[in-house]
């Protein structure tokens, strides 16, 4: 069985929920906390790793109105992804 060496990785995907950018707000999108994933984000690609990044947005579109009916749960979360 291999050893895990972590200084070989050099891929890495980073899936963030779309919740995460209110920070401590609660709701919309919080500057300081947008700063922050940015300045980690920065860090980790000055270590060379490849980083692919996935954030979600089910709740901006579950939030939304499509006339007078909000958007459907299922859909909101497949536009989301």
């Amino acid at each position: 069985m291999k050893k895990y060496q972590p200084e070989k990785i050099s891929r890495v995907i980073l899936k963030l929920s779309g919740e995460i950018l209110s920070g401590s707000l609660g709701f919309g999108y919080d500057e300081q906390t947008i700063e922050a994933l940015v300045d980690d984000i920065i860090a980790v690609k000055q270590h060379g790793v490849s980083l692919g990044i996935v954030l979600g947005g089910g709740n901006i579109f579950r939030g939304l109105r499509d006339g007078n009916d909000s958007i459907n749960r299922t859909v909101g979360d497949n536009v989301g992804m």
